[in-house]
């Protein structure tokens, strides 16, 4: 179950597809604004969220290069538009590009709004995350740690983004070995979670669930049921039972009961 980006409960680019194409089509008669510019992104959001990634990779280059001439190359809004086009360069594989990308974005980030502002501990996340998604785990369990402890300070450790980054340290142990670890993090972050955000909430789920792959890596079956029990319980009461989440948690718990301890799926942070 995926977790919150970003620690948004608010999602800007929530609606269908179709009327997100159409009010970037109405704004776009109005020329290149920055209303114009929002709208594009939030059909290329819409593009990405639902898998058609080269498609989003397509139209954010086109937004940053209008971002860019229009807004200017250190514009909030331009730097939003820069870091979704690298991170689609990631998910595409294309690492190196995206990579860099990332590391430029935070760079521009800091300098414009300084090095522990909400804007760039989020772009840094995203680079955390890219270093994971390929492979790069020495580089990724450095930066997770760091973000999840600047995200501490800053906003509190049970601050939906500093748990997003707890996960994303968490998962990273994992793949790295460090199982033990891991389940040290995620424990300490469930009970954060369950005091701040509740334990009826998707992102307690999320850590839930995790916790539970934690525990499989360590050969805890009898602890990864009853955290994937939960999970499953609880994402179904909250989301329903034919919800894809609510499906892949069961199939995991079907899974871990039939084998004791099987490969429970992980969310990426």
């Amino acid at each position: 179950m995926p977790p919150r980006r970003n620690g948004n409960s608010h999602d800007p680019l929530a609606g269908s597809l179709f009327l997100l194409q159409s009010a970037m089509l109405d704004r776009s008669r109005e020329g290149v604004t920055r209303a114009s510019l929002e709208a594009a992104n939030a059909v290329a959001a819409a593009y990405w969220r639902s898998g058609r990634h080269a498609e989003a990779r397509d139209l954010l280059e086109r937004i940053l290069a209008d971002c860019r001439a229009v807004l200017g190359p250190r514009d909030p809004d331009t730097l939003v538009v820069e870091g979704n086009l690298a991170v689609t360069h990631v998910c595409l594989e294309s690492y190196e590009l995206g990579l860099t990308m990332l590391v430029t974005n935070v760079e521009t980030r800091s300098s414009v709004f300084g090095d522990a502002h909400p804007h760039t501990l989020v772009a840094r996340h995203a680079l955390a995350t890219a270093y994971h998604t390929a492979d790069l785990l020495p580089e990724a369990l450095a930066l997770f740690a760091g973000v999840a402890a600047q995200r501490a300070r800053t906003l509190g450790p049970a601050h939906p983004d500093s748990l997003t980054s707890r996960i994303g340290l968490a998962l990273a142990r994992i793949d790295s070995g460090d199982g033990a670890g891991a389940v040290s993090v995620l424990s300490a972050a469930l009970q954060d979670a369950e005091q701040s955000v509740g334990p009826l909430d998707e992102l307690t789920v999320t850590i839930r669930s995790n916790l539970a792959h934690g525990h499989a890596a360590l050969g805890r079956a009898d602890l990864a049921h009853a955290q994937l029990e939960r999970a499953a319980t609880d994402c179904q009461t909250l989301l329903g039972a034919n919800h894809p989440d609510t499906i892949a948690l069961r199939t995991d718990l079907a899974l871990l009961v039939r084998e004791g301890v099987g490969p429970v799926a992980s969310a990426e942070a």
